[in-house]
C-alpha cells in the first residue's frame, strides 16, 4: 500500500517548473493548444525595464519553436502551453525561469531580469518526434531551417540565424541504416549546416565555436576552401596571429586563385602589427610610470623604490585588466596583450631588483 506521506516521483527528464504571469490581449480564435513536443508558430516582442530588447515583425521570418521540451526560456514554453491558435497576450517572466543570473547577451538582457513578451500564436504543427521520422521529412525540415537561418543572416539577424542552423543540424544527427545515397545526402548537408553555424559564431564573436564546426568540415573534407578561410577568422579575432596566417598560407596553398584569401592575409598581417605597435607603447608608458614613482620615492638610492616600482606596475595592470573586465571584454587580444607586457616588465624589475640586492 502506497504511503500517502511519500512525495510523488518525479521523473529525472520532467521539465524544472517554471512561473509566469499571463493576460489576454486578445482572445484565440480556435480552441486548440498545443502539446508537448509540437511546434508554434508565433511573433513575439520582448521588454525588460520598459526597453524593447526584441521584436520579430521586424525580420522576415516568424519564430517557430518547438514546446514543452525545456529548448528555451523556460516561463516562455510553459506560457505557449497554454494558449489558443490566434491569441495575444503579454507574458511576465521572472528571471528565475527566465536567463536568470547570466542574462542574454545577444539579446541585451541583464542578469537577473524580469522578462516582459508580448506574444501571438499563429499556428501549431505536430512535426512528430525526431526518432519517428522517415529519411526524406529530416531532410525537408533541415533543408526548411537552413533556408529560414540564410534569409535571417542575409538580413542581419546573427542571432536567430544561428539558432535555426541548429536546429537545422538537430535532423541530421543520429540517422542509422543509410544507403550509399542517403549517406551521401547526409554528408553533404552536415558540411553546409556546420559551415553556417561557423559563419554566425564569428559574427556573435564565438570563436572557439567557430574552430570547432569548421574542424568538423575539414575532418571530412581538409582542403574546403570556406572551412579554411573561417578558421583562419577565428584565430585572428582570437589575437592568434601565428596560427591564422599559418591557415591563410595552407588556404593560398590549396586555393591560389582565391583573391579573398590573400585579402585577409594582408589584413591578419596589418592587425599583428598594429598589436605590436600597442605593445610596445604599453611597455614605453609602463616604463615611464615605473621611472616616475622611482624618482619621486629617492630613485635607485632609496631600497623601497623597488618594491614602490613594483607596486605601481601591479596596480596599473590591475586598474587596466579591470577595465577591460568591466567592458565586457575580459577575454580575447586585449587581456593578452595586458596580461603578458605586464608580466613581462614586472619580471624585468624583479630581476633588477635581485641584481640590485647582490
Amino acid at each position: 500500500m502506497e504511503d500517502r506521506d511519500t512525495p510523488p516521483t518525479i521523473p529525472e527528464d520532467a521539465p524544472l517548473p517554471a512561473n509566469f504571469e499571463k493576460k489576454v490581449i486578445s482572445e484565440g480564435t480556435q480552441r486548440e493548444v498545443p502539446k508537448a513536443g509540437q511546434r508554434v508558430c508565433i511573433h513575439l516582442k520582448l521588454c525588460v525595464a520598459g526597453h524593447m530588447l526584441d521584436d520579430s515583425t521586424t525580420r522576415p521570418v516568424p519564430i517557430e519553436l518547438n514546446v514543452g521540451r525545456g529548448n528555451f526560456v523556460r516561463g516562455l514554453d510553459a506560457a505557449l502551453l497554454t494558449m489558443e491558435v490566434g491569441e495575444e497576450a503579454e507574458v511576465t517572466v521572472p528571471s528565475d525561469s527566465g536567463y536568470e543570473a547570466h542574462g542574454n547577451q545577444f539579446l541585451g538582457v541583464p542578469a537577473n531580469a524580469t522578462l516582459v513578451y508580448t506574444i501571438k500564436l499563429i499556428t501549431i504543427t505536430d512535426e512528430g518526434e525526431l526518432w519517428d521520422m522517415a529519411f526524406e521529412t529530416k531532410q525537408e525540415l533541415a533543408a526548411w531551417r537552413r533556408a529560414r537561418g540564410k534569409e535571417l543572416f542575409m538580413g542581419g539577424h546573427f542571432y536567430q540565424a544561428h539558432e535555426e542552423f541548429l536546429q537545422g543540424l538537430r535532423f541530421l544527427q543520429y540517422m542509422l541504416q543509410l544507403s550509399a545515397d542517403q549517406e551521401s545526402l547526409v554528408r553533404e548537408a552536415k558540411q553546409a549546416a556546420h559551415l553556417n553555424i561557423a559563419a554566425t559564431s564569428l559574427k556573435l564573436g564565438l570563436e572557439h565555436e567557430a574552430l570547432r564546426y569548421c574542424g568538423q568540415v575539414l575532418d571530412v573534407e581538409p582542403t574546403n576552401g570556406k572551412a579554411m578561410y573561417r578558421r583562419a577568422q577565428a584565430y585572428a579575432a582570437l589575437g592568434k596571429f601565428a596560427e591564422a596566417l599559418e591557415a591563410c598560407a595552407s588556404l593560398i596553398e590549396h586555393h591560389p586563385d582565391d583573391k579573398g584569401a590573400s585579402a585577409l592575409r594582408q589584413r591578419i598581417i596589418a592587425r599583428s602589427e598594429h598589436l605590436d605597435r600597442k605593445k610596445e607603447r604599453f611597455y614605453r608608458r609602463m616604463l615611464s610610470e615605473d621611472r616616475g614613482v622611482e624618482e619621486s620615492d629617492g630613485g635607485a638610492g632609496d631600497p623601497d623604490s623597488s618594491n614602490a616600482s613594483t607596486s605601481s606596475v601591479v596596480a596599473t595592470m590591475w586598474r587596466l585588466l579591470s577595465c577591460q573586465q568591466g567592458n565586457g571584454k575580459g577575454t580575447g587580444w586585449a587581456s593578452n596583450v595586458l596580461i603578458s607586457a605586464g608580466l613581462g616588465l614586472l619580471l624585468a624589475i624583479l630581476a633588477s631588483v635581485i641584481t640590485r640586492s647582490m
